[in-house]
């Protein structure tokens, strides 16, 4: 009883923090969009097409709540990269704070000059031919990390077994690529014993003190790999990013720092991808077939059912919307956005639009197939100058493991009922597992 008031207690308060806000913009010249100061985060637990409804029936541009923030929702993606165009200098990206440890945050909040130079180096570090020069190297993690969850199965797996088995599939291939660290080498087995005290149920939000002190020694471990005699003798290191980063001269606390947090938001979105894809194979079984039988595969992205099949997913599920913070009052199309309120770039539900995408809630790869989409119609990893320049490695990884999963195993689901909502986005069921049978 106590519990549940206290629990009252602080959504009203919430509810009053936003309602603040919406006071002080009464003072301000612009009117706010339509809507109303419904939670948008307890509606879409119970339906992840809450916001899409209100926005079909107020237009594109509403306000609702998120928590204690009053929150402007634009949906569209022409006018999502329109807004951040416009008003780049009033709005600042919401993110993990990182900044108590490296001084310049992390890259997707920088603005400017500071922006710039590190996405720069990011991108002359990352070598765009690494997956496929090292397929058969991703190919064999992939393999031993089913197999082993495989040898598990004399009774049924559980959830989290699966989980675990398409973590360390996703967080092998990213310590390899970020950091030349070959799976199960002593190197390998250092770094994530050391990422898994860094993890954290908070970690999307802020960091803990565990988190800092496990960064340190993080730290360390990096720096150590990247002594003359160590890149001398293992190329993989010389090769990865961090590797490239340090031959060119540039690497700094901020990109290692960048680098470092990069592999663990990087890890939970391949692997939830990766659950993903999984889920819409098992209700897909024809398309996901077509996989291992596909010539074109690793010849031609553009003409790969797998490729297809996981842009599809990505439109369907997990990318949800970007978010920013407003510093500074503007009208944006007739409609105040206030200081201190959030604007909401509704991803997902623009991904709806059957416009652009015919029978929008139904699993079609064949429409990547047959089409190409603008960023004004289709775009997963972001918009703008921050948009995610890593989006294409997080597609190969879960292609190269639904190819895998398609030519060696057959797939049965269990638990696989409605979806739920986890800490960043809609998952699968919480119990959603596969059993997996060699063919």
């Amino acid at each position: 009883m106590h519990q549940n008031l206290l629990i009252k207690a602080a959504a009203f308060l919430n509810f009053l923090k936003a309602y603040r806000v919406w006071l002080c913009s009464l003072f301000i010249k612009g009117k706010l969009p339509p809507g109303n100061l419904a939670n948008i985060y307890t509606r879409e637990i119970k339906d992840q097409t809450y916001l899409l409804k209100q926005l079909n029936t107020h237009g594109p541009i509403i306000k609702a709540r998120m928590g204690f923030f009053l929150t402007i929702c634009v949906v569209g993606l022409k006018q999502c990269r329109q807004l951040l165009v416009e008003q780049d200098e009033n709005l600042v990206s919401v993110s993990v704070e990182i900044q108590p440890i490296v001084s310049k945050g992390f890259m997707r909040v920088m603005k400017g000059a500071d922006h710039k130079k590190y996405r720069s180096i990011l991108i002359r570090g990352i070598d765009p031919n690494a997956m496929e020069t090292h397929r058969s190297f991703h190919r064999t993690i992939i393999a031993k990390s089913l197999k082993e969850y495989g040898s598990k199965q004399t009774k049924e797996p559980s959830a989290q077994q699966y989980i675990n088995a398409l973590d360390t599939i996703g967080q092998a291939i990213m310590l390899h690529l970020f950091f030349g660290a070959e799976y199960n080498t002593p190197y390998y087995d250092q770094l994530r014993n050391v990422y898994q005290k860094m993890w954290d149920k908070n970690w999307h939000f802020y960091m803990s003190d565990r988190q800092i002190v496990a960064y340190e020694e993080l730290k360390k471990v990096l720096l150590s790999s990247l002594k003359s005699q160590n890149l001398s003798t293992n190329p993989a290191i010389r090769e990865s990013i961090v590797g490239r980063i340090h031959e060119s001269g540039s690497l700094d606390e901020t990109i290692l720092g960048n680098l470092i947090y990069m592999v663990e938001t990087g890890r939970f979105t391949v692997y939830s991808l990766m659950r993903w894809g999984t889920k819409y194979a098992v209700d897909n079984p024809e398309i996901f077939n077509r996989i291992s039988t596909d010539p074109k595969t690793f010849s031609n992205e553009k003409e790969c059912i797998a490729h297809a099949f996981v842009l599809e997913t990505l439109r369907l599920n997990q990318i949800e919307n970007l978010l920013r913070r407003v510093t500074k009052s503007f009208v944006f199309e007739g409609f105040l956005f206030p200081k201190g309120c959030m604007a909401r770039l509704c991803l997902w539900e623009s991904h709806k639009d059957p416009e652009v995408f015919p029978d929008p809630f139904t699993f079609n790869p064949q429409r990547f197939l047959k089409n190409e989409y603008s960023l004004d119609e289709y775009a997963p990893f972001g918009l703008g100058s921050h948009r995610c320049p890593l989006g294409g490695l997080s597609i190969q990884i879960c292609r190269l493991y639904l190819h895998y999963l398609s030519s060696n195993y057959t797939l049965e689901p269990l638990g696989n009922g409605p979806l739920s909502r986890g800490i960043a986005h809609y998952e699968p069921a919480k119990e959603f597992r596969v059993k997996i049978h060699k063919k």
